[in-house]
């Protein structure tokens, strides 16, 4: 599923990395002074460059290095993503904590019924009404690109493009900006080891291929009247759509004015004309049959099984009692980085945490807020993506009519159990403790109470 990322401003050792016995570095020097400016290794795929001898960025296909830098015509499954992130560590020092991510591309290849050239060619006429550009790359490959502001929708026949003989039909989104992500939150490396979060990727590739206008060609035109021919014929033309959509730009006052208002209404109505007569005519079966086998893949892709577990767990462990001080340069894009981070003057602060633990459950809970007192959302997140086997035990405290419900819900009733256990054994030891002390007594009373029950409520 993921394939390129392009990192800038990771924290690593310079003279560690140029000593690196895996990389070759090649030096451009500046004309002027014979200064050396740049450096530059390759290793299966992965471009390292040092900047200025202060600065280092790394791009290149994660997937690709999975295969010894040669293809990412197979399946990428996230235990292969996990091991190229651990071997990139191992070889590296690469910190994942430390690896922004600054673009990434993401996609899946699946088999199609027939040739994804064809595909390609004559079935996709636009995405949300943007016309494509073209490459055929003298003839080697077919590919497909829809340009956004923040984002690249990509499609291509990947058998062509590595001379295999069969149907493989490449399906990606290139972030330029990762704005385009911030809801769900890849800042780092890391994060593409968080299932739930390459899940809200897998679902954003299925919602952006969905919103592909695509047509079967299946229509017999001797069906159709001689309205629907016409809004058939004007329909598969992309350069129709690109013309008829307004930009606000394009008006006084952009959206507020009448006439941007009366075309846009215009735009969406001939539109819905033509998608109706595709749903009618059942003309959409290839996006159909594309949409659910990206579904089927993006399945495959992402199931985990327990040894993958342990393995994550065992990796994130290596890193989970330190806090990191991380770099967010997420915000920036090829075209408009205009000064990188100078690691020299970055303190990276990797110090042992206090622990602490949970009053209730005993668990450790140094990962949230430090006046934090029991386990709340945020170490509940923690412990199921980096300790199952704690996670599900806390599943126990929820009943039959939270078992079935969204994560976010569940963590939530465990929370709140948490706070409750510790309320009602507050509340109910204070009650019977008043109640002792209320009886009348020729002794005090308090002397015959369990020390521990009355530093529980404070006396």
């Amino acid at each position: 599923m993921i394939d390129f990322i392009k990192s800038i401003g990771c924290l690593v050792g310079i003279d560690k990395i140029l000593k690196n016995e895996y990389l070759e570095f090649e030096s451009f020097v500046k004309n002027k002074t014979g200064e050396i400016h740049k450096q530059v290794a390759k290793y299966q795929d992965i471009k390292f460059e040092i900047i200025d001898s202060k600065y280092f960025n790394l791009k290149g296909s994660l997937h690709k290095y999975s295969n010894n830098g040669l293809h990412n015509h197979n399946d990428f499954l996230f235990k292969d993503l996990l091991n190229v992130i651990i071997d990139l560590y191992k070889k590296f020092d690469l910190n994942p904590y430390h690896v922004p991510i600054n673009n990434i591309e993401f996609g899946v290849n699946i088999d199609t019924s027939k040739p994804p050239k064809d595909i390609i060619k004559k079935n996709i006429i636009n995405y949300k009404s943007k016309e494509a550009s073209i490459k055929t790359y003298n003839g080697k490959g077919y590919f497909k690109e829809f340009e956004k502001s923040r984002y690249y929708v990509k499609i291509y026949d990947k058998g062509l493009q590595f001379k295999k003989n069969s149907n493989i039909f490449r399906f990606e989104i290139k972030v330029i900006k990762m704005e385009h992500l911030k809801n769900i939150g890849i800042k780092n490396l890391t994060d593409l080891l968080n299932i739930d979060k390459l899940k809200s990727l897998g679902t954003l590739l299925i919602k952006t291929f969905n919103e592909l206008l695509m047509y079967d060609n299946s229509i017999k035109h001797d069906n159709l009247n001689t309205k629907e021919k016409e809004i058939l014929l004007n329909g598969t033309n992309q350069a129709y759509w690109s013309n008829l959509k307004p930009n606000s730009k394009d008006y006084d006052n952009g959206n507020k004015n009448k006439q941007y208002k009366k075309d846009r209404k215009k735009f969406y109505f001939k539109l819905n004309e033509f998608k109706k007569i595709i749903n009618d005519y059942n003309a959409e079966k290839i996006k159909k049959e594309i949409s659910n086998k990206i579904e089927k893949k993006l399945s495959k892709i992402l199931s985990v099984d327990e040894k993958t577990k342990d393995k994550l767990t065992n990796f994130i462990n290596l890193f989970n009692r330190q806090n990191y001080k991380l770099i967010d340069n997420s915000k920036q894009s090829n075209n408009d980085i205009k000064e990188q981070i100078n690691i020299s003057n970055i303190k990276t602060i990797c110090t042992n945490k206090e622990l602490k633990q949970c009053i209730v459950t005993k668990l450790d809970i140094s990962m949230q807020k430090k006046d934090s007192k029991f386990l709340c959302i945020s170490g509940l997140n923690y412990y199921k993506i980096n300790n199952h086997k704690i996670y599900n035990k806390l599943k126990k405290r929820l009943s039959k009519k939270w078992i079935n419900k969204s994560d976010k819900i569940k963590n939530i009733e465990i929370a709140h159990s948490i706070r409750n256990e510790y309320n009602n054994k507050f509340h109910n030891n204070k009650r019977d403790i008043n109640k002792l002390l209320s009886i009348p007594s020729l002794f005090n009373n308090i002397d015959l109470i369990d020390k521990k029950r009355l530093q529980l409520i404070g006396m």
